[in-house]
């Protein structure tokens, strides 16, 4: 019932700020409360001066109900259009900054200036809805999905679209380079393969036809160079393909590679430290690339008479991590970034850094002029993969 009572007196109160005209402002809403309080308070100290008897007694009741009235009236108008609006929007503001687009808004149907505030922010939370729904498009690449057709004002609603555009024509050039990409595979995958064929097919019948130990000799050296494009193609062809990676036994990789280098190089000692159990990885055949190089630089650079090549397989917590040192007089850089800043992407540093990134690992250098020791790490999988 109470209840009732105060929503009938405040309906009441409504009108009468809308037939006074005060309905559209809160500073004016405020100025007639407290103007009607100042007049009665001066009424009431005129009161007495002018009147006596019951009927001063009468009219200073009045005013005092007139008072009561009036400090009723702020505060109903206190509370209502500026109190509970401003705290709703709190409320909703801080859900808002806390990442919680999707809150309620508190809906004013004041014509002031707390409507006008309460009109906005349901904009501004409009707009945030739109850039969020635009970003989850964005990330699925949805360039054509309804949400994109909406418009943003303002500066960041321009640089929103910038970013769209962007993005969308980055996109079509990763797809072009793409394309190109599956272009280089298939000539690298069938074109070369079959050219080179048919060269060693010739070597083949120039051996059959001739029985001089020089032109042997030649052809000796244009096979190895068919072999060695064979490998290139095979390697191109890795880098550029998509493939699936898997685990591997990093320990077995490194052993087969130095089984290789000295099978290769007659004149070179190495040492292999490699723990008993198996070091899983994950990657694919180009990690063969990796250490194959990194062997092949260490024994280049060592200038001793029997080159001496140290390399250990090392497992730690999460990381697997290979050590290539050598005794040679340096490679004149003392980080991986001095390095490999110079290192062109398809020679044979510029390749160990790109394979080593492509399965997430890194590289550390130490090199003086005492040596040069190499350090690949790259994350490792537990027995259970």
């Amino acid at each position: 019932m109470f209840r009732g009572i105060r929503r009938s007196y405040a309906d009441a109160l409504w009108a009468s700020m809308d037939v006074i005209g005060v309905d559209g402002s809160i500073e004016h809403k405020i100025a007639t409360a407290v103007g009607i309080q100042f007049l009665v308070s001066v009424a009431q100290a005129i009161v007495p001066l002018v009147t006596s008897g019951e009927f001063r007694f009468a009219l200073s009741g009045l005013l005092f109900v007139g008072a009561a009235v009036a400090f009723v009236n702020t505060i109903f108008v206190t509370r209502a259009d500026i109190v509970e609006p401003i705290t709703e929007l709190e409320a909703a503001s801080r859900d808002i900054a806390s990442g919680t687009i999707d809150v309620d808004v508190p809906i004013a149907d004041q014509p002031d200036e707390i409507g006008s505030l309460v009109d906005s922010f349901q904009a501004m939370q409009s707009h945030l809805h739109v850039v969020a729904t635009q970003a989850e498009a964005l990330s699925d690449q949805h360039f054509d999905a309804p949400a994109m057709k909406s418009e943003v004002p303002g500066r960041f609603g321009r640089l929103l679209n910038e970013m769209t555009e962007n993005l969308q024509s980055y996109i079509e050039q990763i797809e072009a380079d793409r394309d190109r990409f599956r272009l280089l595979a298939h000539l690298v995958s069938h074109d070369i393969p079959n050219v080179v064929n048919v060269i060693d097919g010739r070597i083949g019948l120039a051996r059959e036809a001739t029985d001089d130990p020089e032109v042997r000799t030649h052809l000796d050296v244009a096979a190895d160079q068919t072999d060695q494009i064979t490998d290139i193609a095979t390697m191109v062809r890795n880098l550029t393909a998509t493939e699936s990676v898997e685990p591997l036994d990093l320990r077995a990789i490194v052993e087969d590679e130095v089984d290789r280098v000295r099978d290769a190089y007659e004149s070179v000692d190495i040492s292999l430290e490699s723990p008993e159990s198996p070091v899983l990885v994950v990657g694919n055949e180009l990690l063969t690339s990796v250490f194959a190089n990194l062997l092949t630089n260490a024994i280049e650079h060592c200038e001793e008479d029997p080159a001496r090549v140290t390399v250990s397989i090392e497992s730690s917590g999460s990381t697997a991590s290979v050590v290539v040192a050598d005794d040679g007089p340096g490679l004149g850089a003392d980080t991986a970034e001095d390095l490999f800043a110079d290192a062109e992407p398809h020679s044979g540093l510029g390749l160990v850094k790109t394979v080593t990134e492509r399965f997430d690992g890194s590289i550390d250098v130490d090199s003086s002029d005492e040596g040069t020791t190499m350090t690949v790490h790259l994350p490792c999988l537990d027995d259970e993969g």
